[in-house]
Parts: structure tokens; sequence; C-alpha cells
């Protein structure tokens, strides 16, 4: 059973550093940032929870910038995690603010609210891979 799980485990870290995760996280992403306001259910959460929509935005940026750090770590291993984080944390600012832009053309609004909590989203786990690889590197 463990050498069963291990091999799947194996299996998957190898496919995390593929370009496929980044690509479908991307797609996800400016699907449900793009979804018009008619296609949000009116009994939704997101009408009675209070910011929840900024928790979506923390969680789905910070596991995109947990999936392209997979990935760029495994294309770029000589870039030092500094230069690759920041490429990530570049890159995910330009999508975030992109994705507020043409939410305007869905009828929904531009929120400065939501790119800021992408932004602390994928500081937050950058900053944690950062913290991880040094623990790691101690022991």
């Amino acid at each position: 059973m463990r050498l069963l799980m291990k091999r799947w485990l194996d299996k998957w870290n190898q496919w995390l550093t593929t370009i496929w995760p980044t690509e479908i996280v991307t797609a996800i992403i400016a699907i449900l940032l793009l979804l018009p306001p008619s296609q949000i259910p009116e009994d939704s959460l997101l009408k009675w929870i209070p910011q929840l929509d900024k928790a979506i935005h923390f969680f789905l940026f910070g596991g995109y910038a947990f999936i392209l750090e997979r990935y760029i770590s495994s294309r770029l291993p000589s870039f030092s995690f500094q230069l690759r984080a920041s490429l990530i944390f570049c890159w995910i600012g330009i999508y975030g603010i992109v994705m507020e832009c043409l939410q305007g053309l869905t009828g929904r609004d531009f929120s400065w609210m939501d790119w800021v909590a992408d932004m602390s989203g994928a500081l937050l786990c950058l900053s944690w891979i950062h913290y991880q690889r040094r623990e790691n590197n101690q022991h």
C-alpha cells in the first residue's frame, strides 16, 4: 500500500512539473473571474457571506502561485528562488489586473481589493514555499 501511494505521489509530482496544470489553472481562473453576474445564482454564498469574494481570489491566486512555482522551478532550476518568485509575482500581478479590467466587459466591476487579495494569496504561498525550502535545507 505504501509503495503504491509513493508511486502515485511521484506521478502526481511529475505531472505538476508539466505545462498542463498551469494552463488548466490559468483557464479556470479566467472562466471564474469572467462569469457574467447573470451566471452567478441569486442564492449564492457570495451574496450571503461578506468578503467571500476576496477569500476566493486569495486562494485561487495562492494556488496559482504554487502551480507556477512547481512548473518554473522544474524548467529553470538554475534561477534562484528569489528570481523565480519575482517572475511569478509579476505575472500574477499582471494577470490579476488584466482579469479585473476584463470583468468590465462582462458587467462586473473592477475591484482593487480583489487584486490585492490576488497578490496577497500569491505572496503568502511564495513565502510559505521559501520558508519550507529553508527549513528542509537546515535539516
